[in-house]
């Protein structure tokens, strides 16, 4: 029975940790979003003045990154200005697809934990 109420304990401090440490910030900064976005993807940024822009991820450095558009001139976009920048090809994001890791991980490694406990307490 102490097995059990271990295990418990365990997969519960597995589990909650990341869960708080996620919520102590306010999510990623927009230059952090942008890092994560490839080369040439589709995304639209909307600045804090409400101006908007479309187009393909261009070159990125410390202080801004680049949105290229066919029919009009590229847009140096400072960081400082971003309001949000998203995305727009089809597909899970790397976040998500890290996060689907992660849990896909954790998860067998509680799974794992639980059959070694309940093997060895009979």
């Amino acid at each position: 029975m102490a097995a059990k109420i271990l295990v418990l304990v365990l997969c519960s401090a597995l589990v909650g940790a990341p869960l708080v440490a996620q919520n102590d910030r306010q999510g990623p900064t927009i230059k952090e979003q942008v890092i994560l976005i490839p080369a040439d993807a589709l995304v639209e940024v909307k600045l804090k003045d409400k101006r908007k822009f479309r187009g393909r991820m261009g070159a990125v450095n410390d202080e801004f990154f680049v949105v290229r558009n066919d029919k009009a001139p590229d847009e140096k976009i400072a960081f400082a200005d971003v309001k949000s920048v998203n995305p727009k090809e089809k597909g899970m994001s790397t976040g998500l697809k890290v996060g689907l890791g992660a849990l896909a991980g954790a998860g067998a490694l509680i799974l794992t934990l639980l059959i070694i406990v309940l093997v060895h307490s009979d």
